[in-house]
């Protein structure tokens, strides 16, 4: 192997004699580049000397060196050319880069040999490349490849899993493949949450998580995430990315430039969904491991003093307006705050001291208070809603949904918490005590008895909002309600 070699061309055929004129097209200059398969081997040409003479180089070893008979030799091209195009779906798997779906050949899939990622000549040995195309009853180009404990091909019309059919390794004669979902994917790169692999469904609008599933015939299947919250995607999204610290997140971006969450945790049974929406609109996201937690990264569209900007912005949980600073200033304080250009024009929130302040208008890249501070923090308002559903609890004469209810007793759960509201009224978490003058109001932690709620239809939810810059952290609501089915 890589010895040079020459391949001539003959009309006679092997143990002819005398050796007759060569009369045929022969090689052509275009041939460079491409691959001759002859006495079990492989050559691949490198210069052409004539129509009947080329020079090749062998890439794997030749069982014998005599004429080949017509029809036991081909020339092969190579798949992946400018022509061609090249693969856009490419994973790892049981020490093999593993590409697929390019333009000529959307269905194949290609392994390199074992351990050799950058080769992928074909052969029959267990660590030899392999080259394998999907059969199905429709033509389902390979968007993604992703890996679990097997191989798994999304396409536009289903999902496939490949492998061995058994415990062994895939090898050039040992693949198989199953279609356990129709749903297809799109061009939004999947993320792998646990032992699940999640996809956006091929119209943009539906989140799938591939698990495996021992009920099923092919072991694998693909559920519906959206299924409780199926107006939270409805727009369509753009782009996803998973959070996997502090707590498990799938990021998504929505067409009409909100951004939305799905928390999951699945050892508690717990999927719950939620949008955020800023002052302009979210184009992209991306996660980022740092040494403690992933750092979510956004590219925000907004219109800053009449102009369309892009910033990359970081979300961070200890801050409670969007685009924000936060500086500190050392002595009596300051008034005067500047690297604020970003936000030029713009009316901001600002809490100074951990108190709120009136808003302002950035001017010239700075702010001035009304009174010094020593820490501040200024950026875009929002606010944070919750809005809770009408509780299901099934009894003898069915579901409570359209039952008259009276809630006697709520409970919210908070920990370090000021400045929220419930039902358009402020909770009172402040405590009078010493000491209380000219601090801000201390955060809460503990249970907040709210009280009652009346017998008709549609007065046992809660609109619980946090319209100020200040912390909110809601740990659960708690009620204790009658059921009337008249």
């Amino acid at each position: 192997m890589g010895s040079e070699i020459t391949l001539t061309l003959s009309d006679a055929e092997p143990g002819d004699t005398p050796n007759p004129p060569f009369t045929g097209a022969g090689w052509v200059a275009q041939d460079v580049g491409s691959y001759v398969r002859l006495n079990g081997g492989l050559v691949l040409i490198k210069s052409i000397t004539s129509a009947q003479i080329a020079v090749g180089t062998i890439r794997s070893d030749l069982t014998a060196t005599q004429a080949a008979s017509p029809g036991s030799w081909t020339r092969e091209d190579t798949v992946w050319t400018d022509e061609f195009g090249y693969p856009g779906a490419v994973t790892l798997y049981q020490q093999r880069l593993v590409l697929a779906g390019s333009p000529k050949y959307p269905q194949t899939i290609w392994w390199s040999e074992t351990g050799v990622y950058l080769s992928f000549e074909i052969g029959t040995e267990d660590d030899d490349a392999i080259s394998f195309t999907l059969s199905s009853d429709q033509l389902n180009p390979i968007v993604h490849l992703a890996q679990m404990n097997t191989l798994i091909a999304l396409t536009y019309g289903g999902e496939f899993t490949i492998t061995s059919g058994n415990d062994a390794a895939i090898t050039p004669t040992n693949i198989s493949v199953k279609n356990p979902s129709p749903y297809g994917c799109n061009g939004i790169r999947p993320v792998r949450v646990g032992t699940e692999i999640m996809f956006v469904q091929r119209a943009g609008r539906k989140l799938y998580a591939v698990a495996y599933d021992p009920d099923s015939f092919v072991s694998y299947s693909a559920n519906d995430m959206t299924v409780l919250a199926e107006h939270i995607t409805a727009g369509g999204v753009l782009d996803m990315a998973y959070q996997q610290q502090p707590d498990a997140f799938i990021w998504m971006v929505r067409a009409d430039g909100a951004a939305v969450t799905m928390a999951i945790d699945r050892g508690q049974d717990v999927i719950a969904w939620s949008r955020q929406v800023t002052d302009g609109a979210f184009e992209s996201l991306a996660t980022i491991p740092s040494e403690a937690d992933d750092v979510v990264y956004a590219i925000v569209r907004r219109e800053i003093n009449g102009q369309t900007v892009r910033y990359v912005e970081v979300f961070d949980s200890k801050l409670y307006t969007d685009s924000a600073i936060t500086g500190a200033s050392g002595g009596d304080g300051a008034t005067t705050w500047s690297g604020l250009s970003h936000l030029e024009g713009q009316t901001v929130d600002v809490v100074a001291d951990g108190a709120v302040m009136p808003q302002y208008t950035v001017s010239s890249g700075q702010i001035t208070l009304s009174r010094k501070a020593k820490s501040v923090e200024i950026g875009l308002h929002f606010e944070s809603t919750i809005e809770t559903l009408s509780p299901e609890v099934s009894t003898t004469e069915g579901t409570t949904q359209n039952a008259k209810k009276r809630t006697s007793e709520v409970t919210m759960r908070f920990l370090d918490t000021t400045g929220a509201e419930c039902n358009g009224q402020v909770i009172p978490f402040r405590r009078f005590g010493p000491k209380i003058l000219n601090q801000p109001a201390p955060l809460f932690t503990g249970d907040h008895y709210w009280g009652k709620l009346g017998w008709e239809r549609g007065e046992d939810t809660l609109l619980i909002q946090q319209r100020q810059p200040l912390p909110f952290h809601l740990l659960a609501i708690i009620f204790t309600f009658t059921s009337n089915g008249g």
